[in-house]
């Protein structure tokens, strides 16, 4: 695997934990607004 792969998969990874974590937090946000 070279380099820029590797690179690549990482900020792909650390991008789908942050696009999860802005998904959750808005959930938890609009339940919060809900009740």
């Amino acid at each position: 695997m070279s380099i820029k792969k590797s690179v690549q998969k990482k900020i792909g990874v650390m991008l789908m934990k942050k696009l999860v974590t802005a998904i959750g937090f808005f959930i938890l946000k609009s339940e919060a607004g809900l009740k």
